[in-house]
């Protein structure tokens, strides 16, 4: 069987074939990213499917398909990215909050899916050209970063 496991400080991961299995130890996070799944799951799709939620285990199961993007992959579809981000916003409100290589996943049909929304905040505040060019200028900024301390 294929699966893999992950265990950060505020959740543990396991992953097997297309299912996701969040464990949360932070009560906030939980409800944070269950809520942002209930709320979007009829008005984006690239997100992953919430198939199941316990609020007494703090577990969300997901499906997805597709693996994590690396940093080379990340910076090479950066205008993707930004595209995804801005539609997320203008789609529901929200603001994903943890900008990073791994929260990109593409499938094997080649649509890129966002994940991991457990610090994603609603903001009222649109996109607009100004502020959407500071929101690409920060993107840019990011993958600049990341690559030049890979490659060091």
């Amino acid at each position: 069987m294929n699966y893999s496991y992950i265990n950060s400080r505020s959740h543990k991961v396991f992953k097997r074939n297309k299912f996701i299995y969040k464990f949360y130890k932070r009560e906030c996070n939980y409800y944070n990213e269950k809520n942002f799944y209930l709320d979007c799951k009829d008005k984006i799709d690239f997100i992953p499917k919430l198939i199941y939620y316990s609020d007494k285990r703090k577990l969300l199961i997901l499906r997805t398909e597709g693996v994590s993007l690396n940093r080379k992959q990340f910076a090479s579809v950066k205008d993707i990215v930004f595209n995804l981000y801005k539609n997320l916003h203008e789609k529901t409100g929200y603001f994903h909050n943890d900008l990073l290589y791994r929260n990109v996943v593409l499938s094997m049909t080649g649509q890129y899916y966002l994940i991991d929304f457990e610090r994603t905040k609603k903001v009222y505040k649109k996109i607009s050209k100004d502020n959407g060019e500071d929101l690409l200028n920060m993107i840019h900024k990011y993958y600049e970063k990341e690559l030049s301390e890979k490659s060091t």
